[in-house]
């Protein structure tokens, strides 16, 4: 799978990933996008992930919190 920026292709491929989060109950499944050439291994998307976590980054203080919706 590749997608476009406007300038560049951006090679990636969709899968699916587990995940067990500390204090957040139980496991789950969400879809994932691996990327290669970025800064992070990894893209969550909204599906799955977002709609059972509240979610706030607070970048001048430097925090991520996560809590189960």
């Amino acid at each position: 799978m590749s997608g476009s920026t406007g300038e560049a292709t951006v090679h990636m491929f969709n899968s699916k990933i587990k995940m067990k989060l500390k204090d957040q109950g139980d496991e789950f499944e969400s879809p994932a996008i691996f990327v290669r050439d970025l800064p992070v291994p990894l893209l969550l998307g909204q599906d799955n992930f977002f709609e059972k976590f509240k979610i706030k980054f607070e970048k001048h203080n430097n925090t991520f919190e996560l809590s189960r919706v």
